[in-house]
């Protein structure tokens, strides 16, 4: 029986790889169920026994994506470090996480409008669960006065959005190591660009 369902596991997991790469390759609208199954090397009706459909897979790999970054969230979350750390600790998880699935971080930030019904309801939820932590983190440094914010909504958005787009151009620029790339993101949010020297025009 266990080795049965590990079988089905590897199984699912297979089929799920394959919906990814090409979700990420060609877009979910233009993908169909039969080249989903010829890419995972089954025909139709096994795919069908393991999925429901194709918006099935399209959830399983965001549910995937948001419960891999919850989790590292409130790893950071639990942590007994400044508020500053824990902002930088958490673009750092992201990017780190994206960099080791690149192709299912790109279906995460590309093809959510393609949810419907309950499965787009739940991974709402879950998304505004981390907006919840970043915004926790941000309110915990503005009342030690570490931050200084005029909305803490907006700048969870920016820094979570910044993270986001780095799905589209981060895979495709190995020789820039995470950590130099946390580092770029967590100054620019916590710095800015302007020099000290500079006034707005």
């Amino acid at each position: 029986m266990i080795k049965e369902t590990n079988k089905k596991k590897e199984r699912i997991n297979h089929i799920l790889e394959a919906a990814t790469c090409l979700f990420s390759e060609k877009g979910y609208a233009n993908v169909t169920v039969q080249e989903i199954a010829d890419r995972a090397g089954l025909n139709k009706a096994t795919l069908y026994y393991h999925m429901e459909s194709k918006e099935e897979l399209l959830f399983s790999i965001f549910d995937t994506i948001c419960s891999l970054l919850i989790r590292k969230f409130r790893e950071v979350m639990e942590r007994p470090i400044s508020p500053a750390q824990k902002l930088k600790e958490i673009i750092y998880a992201y990017l780190a996480s994206l960099s080791e699935h690149p192709q299912a971080f790109r279906v995460f930030v590309s093809e959510g409008r393609e949810l419907k019904g309950n499965h787009q309801k739940h991974i709402h939820r879950e998304c505004n669960l981390m907006i919840r932590i970043v915004e926790e983190i941000l309110h915990e440094g503005v009342e030690k006065g570490i931050f200084s914010l005029p909305d803490i909504t907006t700048a969870t958005l920016a820094i979570l959005g910044m993270c986001n787009w780095a799905a589209h151009w981060l895979p495709s620029h190995q020789e820039l190591p995470i950590e130099d790339v946390c580092q770029s993101f967590f100054y620019l949010v916590t710095q800015g660009i302007l020099s000290t020297r500079s006034s707005f025009p």
